[in-house]
C-alpha cells in the first residue's frame, strides 16, 4: 500500500514537473507534452480526476510565472478531453495511442480555438469568423499534433522502463 502511494505521488509530481518545465522552457507555440501526458493519466489511473487535477495544477503553476490570459477557461477545459479519451484505451498499442492522440489534439484545437472566437474580437463574431479563426490556428494545431504523438509514445517508453504498468496506479488512484 505504501509502495503504491508513493509510485503515484512519483507519478504526479514527474507529471506536475514535466507539463511545468515544458511551459517554461523555450520552444515552438503549441509544442508540449500536456495532452500526451493527459491522455497517459487516462489510461493509468482510475480516477479522472486525479489526472485532469494533475494536468491543471501545472498549468497554473506555469501561468503563476507566465500570466494567466483571459482563455483560460477554454484551455483547461479543452485539456479535460484527453484525460477522458485517454481512459477509454484498454492498452497502450500504437494504433489506440496515433488515435487517441489524434482525438486529443483535435478536441483541444476546437475547444480552445472556439475560446479565441468567443473571447477575442480578433474575428467577426459571425460563421465567417469562426472559420477564419480555425484557418489561421492550423499551424497550432500541426505543432499539438505532432508534439502529442511524439511525447505520449517517449512516455509510454519512459513508464515501462520505470516499469510502471496500469494495475498499480488504477488501484489505489
Amino acid at each position: 500500500m505504501i509502495k503504491d502511494k508513493k509510485i503515484k505521488t512519483v507519478v504526479f509530481l514527474l507529471g506536475v514537473f514535466l507539463i511545468l518545465q515544458s511551459r517554461l522552457i523555450d520552444h515552438p507555440w503549441n509544442f508540449t507534452p500536456i495532452i500526451a501526458v493527459g491522455i497517459l493519466c487516462g489510461y493509468y489511473f482510475k480516477n479522472i480526476l486525479y489526472g485532469y487535477t494533475m494536468l491543471v495544477f501545472s498549468m497554473i503553476l506555469g501561468d503563476l510565472i507566465i500570466g494567466f490570459h483571459n482563455l483560460i477557461f477554454f484551455t483547461y477545459g479543452a485539456l479535460l478531453f484527453s484525460v477522458i479519451i485517454g481512459k477509454f484505451l484498454n492498452e497502450l498499442k500504437v494504433v489506440g495511442l496515433i488515435l487517441s492522440s489524434i482525438t486529443s489534439s483535435l478536441a483541444f484545437f476546437a475547444v480552445s480555438n472556439l475560446g479565441v472566437w468567443f473571447l477575442t474580437d480578433y474575428y467577426s463574431a459571425n460563421l465567417q469568423g469562426l472559420i477564419e479563426c480555425y484557418v489561421a490556428a492550423i499551424p497550432f494545431f500541426r505543432n499539438t499534433l505532432v508534439s502529442t504523438l511524439l511525447f505520449v509514445f517517449v512516455l509510454k517508453i519512459i513508464f515501462e522502463k520505470l516499469n510502471i504498468h496500469s494495475p498499480v496506479l488504477k488501484q489505489q488512484a
